[in-house]
């Protein structure tokens, strides 16, 4: 994740785009990003490094001061057309998200998954070095199980593929 965008779940003045409605509908949401995307030149491939695992994220850093300079100009020009910049815009942690807390966990589930995030810590930190990123996408998603390029697949085929059905 390079910039933070609205949560559908999140509707709250300082998390949302001064240019929507704090209850518009998902599908306008979409479409409207989409749009302001197209104004904004989005890089190719560049590298990070990853520096620790938490919980169930493995956080990035800039591979060099180059990177760094492009991602934050990259940042202000998302702020810019999507009219949300959030409070920890300059902070925002890069990351790769590969899990989600669906439910409190046990004691022993929670000792195993520490023992999971060691080994992960040290595999991650000592064997991968750096993370190659092919490119920057606008992705959209329905409860975080499946993200998607925007335009690939619309919200509607999402809600099918999970719901079995588009409402």
């Amino acid at each position: 994740t390079v910039f933070e965008l609205l949560c559908h779940f999140n509707r709250t003045p300082e998390k949302w785009s001064e240019f929507l409605n704090i209850d518009e509908d998902l599908e306008h949401i979409d479409q409207f990003f989409a749009e302001a995307f197209k104004r904004v030149d989005m890089p190719g491939a560049f590298k990070m490094k990853p520096v620790r695992v938490r919980d169930t994220v493995v956080d990035l850093e800039t591979w060099d001061q180059e990177t760094a300079q492009m991602l934050q100009r990259l940042r202000d020009r998302l702020a810019e057309v999507t009219g949300a910049k959030f409070p920890n815009h300059d902070t925002y942690p890069f990351h790769i998200s590969f899990g989600y807390r669906l439910q409190v966990l046990s004691e022993a589930e929670e000792r195993e998954l520490e023992a999971c995030q060691r080994t992960l810590q040290e595999t991650v930190l000592f064997d991968w070095g750096e993370v190659e990123m092919k490119k920057v996408d606008y992705t959209i998603f329905e409860d975080m199980s499946l993200f998607v390029p925007f335009g690939q697949v619309t919200r509607a085929s999402l809600r099918q593929q999970k719901y079995g059905t588009t409402e």
